[in-house]
């Protein structure tokens, strides 16, 4: 068969760039997606939720290569979830949540992502920070403060994070009412450049449409942004495709 793509590594996003708004995995995408891996490319998806919810596709998408979770915490076998690569958080952070939770009132929520899975503490509960379990195989790979939900963060508390984070954590939103902080060589940038070369891929092609997404979209030989990609998402973009109601993914592999 024709390897027109050997030698390719798209990595998308998953929510608001493959998907559809509603959760749904197009078969004309699907369809893409296998003629892409058929003739040598190899597609995985690039997200910021934990490794199985891939699982939730099985049926009409399977990565041929690694997966990117937990917004580049994580890297891991499709299928067995065997994790190849990870950063990891110094619990020590625990200690600094009462100090973001009284310098941002509007936060009510801490997200926990651990290896067995995420621990949501509010904010008059932290003392079950200090009982997640302490054991040497459950990681902890980001922490993520959230509003109420369907609150969007206001300039004042995103702002917060700016000199909370800068050289300790990379620092950004995966959507509007959270931010999420884990280590400087954790972010889905770092994860598929560390994928480009694991792979030996010639091309790196990264798609994605929010703020989570830029970072890879600009280490990429080709950063896509979806039209319904933020307006920063889009600058840094080499180029725009449809809207991820639109078939996306299978416009782009039509246009390689």
């Amino acid at each position: 068969m024709n390897k027109r793509y050997d030698g390719c590594l798209i990595c998308t996003d998953m929510d608001g760039t493959l998907l559809t708004t509603d959760k749904v995995l197009s078969r004309e995408n699907a369809e893409a997606i296998k003629f892409f891996q058929e003739r040598g490319g190899l597609f995985t998806a690039a997200t910021g939720r934990y490794w199985d919810f891939l699982d939730c596709y099985r049926d009409v998408f399977v990565p041929n290569t690694l997966v990117v979770s937990l917004n580049g915490c994580v890297i891991s076998e499709y299928g067995t979830n065997r994790i190849v690569r990870y950063t990891e958080m110094d619990r020590a952070c625990f200690d600094e949540a009462e100090y973001v939770f009284d310098s941002c009132p509007q936060l009510k929520t801490l997200l926990v992502n651990t290896t067995g899975g995420f621990v949501p503490v509010g904010r008059g509960e932290l003392s079950k920070l200090y009982e997640i379990d302490p054991s040497p195989d459950n990681k902890v790979y980001k922490m993520t403060y959230m509003a109420e939900p369907f609150e969007e963060l206001t300039k004042e508390t995103r702002d917060f994070f700016v000199p909370f984070a800068k050289g300790r954590y990379n620092c950004e939103r995966s959507w509007p009412g959270g931010m999420e902080y884990y280590p400087l060589d954790g972010g889905k940038h770092n994860a598929v450049m560390w994928l480009k070369e694991y792979t030996r891929s010639d091309k790196l092609i990264c798609v994605g449409d929010y703020e989570n997404d830029i970072g890879m979209l600009q280490c990429a030989d080709i950063g896509v942004a979806v039209a319904n990609a933020l307006d920063c998402v889009r600058a840094a973009a080499d180029i725009t495709v449809c809207s991820n109601d639109e078939n996306a993914i299978a416009t782009l592999i039509a246009r390689l």
